[in-house]
């Protein structure tokens, strides 16, 4: 596909605008919800935790949602961590980065700020054939068969590193 060519025109023709009206008014309340601490505290751990338990389970991580809170609130004292623990604090240390950054106002994603995130979600624990920070040069392959299916990523692109 040529993209400097393509131009994207789309039109929505509405028979009832005043649905428009509801969905926006609906929107509006749903970005100004104003929640107890305690239940905004208490959504955001578990979104948290579902999101590093989906995150890492692509990656093979068979460690449970129980275990993968466990470790986010450092209760997996171990001196040496597995590889799925620390795939588990890398995620969640990436959450923090990702939050602090993307504050409002901060700007867009830049292409250092991909790397970025993962050099902190492969530190110490898939150093294989991925190298923390940098583009990698090998086919990518997510999820397994028990889990629904394997993804075998496009073909690996020339060092930009």
């Amino acid at each position: 596909m040529d993209w400097e060519q393509f131009e994207y025109d789309y039109r929505l023709q509405f028979h009832r605008p005043g649905l428009l009206i509801t969905i926006e008014a609906y929107r509006e309340a749903a970005f100004n919800l104003v929640l107890p601490r305690d239940w905004h505290d208490q959504l955001d751990r578990l979104n948290r935790v579902r999101a590093v338990h989906g995150t890492t389970a692509l990656e093979g991580n068979p460690l449970s949602e129980e275990q993968v809170a466990e470790s986010l609130d450092g209760g997996d004292t171990e001196r040496s961590p597995t590889r799925e623990q620390v795939q588990i604090r890398n995620a969640g240390n990436a959450q923090d980065w990702v939050r602090s950054r993307f504050e409002s106002g901060k700007g867009p994603v830049q292409l250092e700020d991909i790397l970025q995130m993962h050099r902190l979600m492969t530190r110490g624990s898939d150093e294989a054939n991925n190298v923390p920070g940098r583009f990698r040069r090998n086919y990518v392959v997510v999820g397994t068969q028990a889990l629904g299916g394997v993804h075998r990523g496009r073909r690996p692109r020339p060092s930009h590193d």
